[in-house]
């Protein structure tokens, strides 16, 4: 194994694009064959990245949803046919706006809509227009309950009928909330109880402890004044408390609120990339549920003409992960699946070759993250590991 291209890349990070930390690990075949950090975690650059620092996973946590939502299905708790009404009484009432109207839903939005992105719901509840009056909520129920945000967001209508188009959103918010209604558990607890602990994660939060701030680490704001220009990158500090995601302290978002360290989640990625088993040897979910999560679901021109906006080039999407389909983009193979995160983070798992890679960085924003950092760490990895692979 040669990782020598990975370690440069990882330390020439800072050097030529100004990211202030970052910290990866890669698995293979249950085994940690690399692991690389650069950078420091304090505003003041005098403490240097650590195996235990904190990080916002942001849309990362998406996978963990998907996870669950899997487990709850083996279970037959729930399946992805599954009208969400069933758990969410209240989302029979939503409106689509269309042509500036607002009309009724054809059909009624399912598990597996929400979790494809196809069900409707957008962002837009983090934008300037929606947010305030989540904020103001908070302020005058400052108990509010996950499942109280989610019954709040769909009083807005949908964009789009379901099923009908792609739309990056809040559908697996929203999924969280059913996660809690099936389980009896807070999505944070269940996280813990059904991922986490089994697999040995020490540390996994929603909402990080007291005892534990010292160790979150350092955001930096892209500062998208300089974002066509690379030479002239600039990274604004951010408060490291903050998250566009979470809404209040006592809900829990699945799509975006997660806190964790490289250490810990890692052992996820890896988990998925070994069937569902995890190093220490326990099962979090079969094959035939990961092979679900990673086929892909773009199955009309108009929801790829929508995902295309992503620019995840070469990768469809699944049921919460983009998932590989044309290889020729790529040094990994069909069926290579992940997520990515605003903060930098980037999760893969590959089940054909018992590889997991996860990076973490916390810069929220910064445009060129893909094309610049995640493909080089995704396709450097499967150059240092060829040999291995073919063995």
């Amino acid at each position: 194994m040669n990782f020598a291209k990975l370690e440069n890349l990882i330390d020439s990070l800072y050097e030529i694009y100004g990211v202030p930390n970052c910290d990866c690990s890669v698995y293979f075949r249950h085994q940690e064959v690399f692991r690389r950090r650069n950078g420091f975690t304090d505003l003041a650059m005098t403490k240097p990245v650590a195996d235990n620092d904190l990080y916002f996973l942001y849309s990362a946590t998406k996978v963990s949803l998907a996870v669950s939502v899997m487990q709850l299905i083996e279970q037959k708790k729930l399946s992805l046919d599954d009208p969400v009404s069933r758990f969410l009484p209240e989302i029979k009432d939503i409106k689509v706006k269309e042509n500036g109207k607002l009309v009724p839903c054809n059909r009624e939005a399912t598990i597996e809509d929400m979790l494809s992105m196809r069900s409707g719901l957008t962002y837009d509840c983090i934008t300037p227009g929606l947010r305030p009056d989540l904020e103001e909520y908070t302020k005058e129920h400052p108990d509010v309950s996950t499942r109280d945000y989610i019954r709040m967001l769909l009083k807005e209508p949908l964009a789009f009928q379901p099923g009908t188009r792609f739309c990056y959103g809040m559908s697996l918010d929203l999924l969280g909330a059913v996660v809690e209604i099936v389980s009896g558990e807070k999505y944070s607890d269940y996280v813990k109880n059904h991922i986490a602990n089994p697999l040995g994660m020490k540390e996994l939060y929603m909402h990080v402890p007291e005892d534990r701030k010292e160790r979150m680490v350092q955001q930096y704001m892209y500062n998208v004044f300089s974002q066509n220009d690379i030479a002239d990158l600039e990274f604004v500090p951010m408060d490291r408390f903050s998250n566009v995601t979470i809404f209040g302290p006592d809900y829990d978002s699945a799509g975006g609120g997660m806190i964790t360290t490289v250490s810990d989640y890692v052992l996820l990625a890896d988990a998925l990339a070994n069937d569902g088993i995890g190093a220490n040897g326990a099962q979090i979910l079969t094959r035939e549920s990961i092979d679900e999560m990673r086929k892909n679901r773009l199955t009309t021109k108009t929801l790829w003409k929508d995902h295309a906006k992503m620019q995840n080039y070469g990768y469809g999407y699944g049921l919460g992960v983009r998932t590989m389909v044309n290889p020729r983009l790529s040094e990994s193979p069909v069926g290579e699946f992940g997520w990515d995160g605003l903060g930098g983070a980037f999760f893969l798992s590959d089940p054909e070759n018992r590889i997991a890679l996860f990076f973490l960085m916390s810069v929220p924003g910064m445009i060129h993250v893909k094309a610049a950092i995640h493909n080089k760490l995704r396709d450097y990895t499967y150059e240092a590991l060829r040999e291995e692979i073919l063995s």
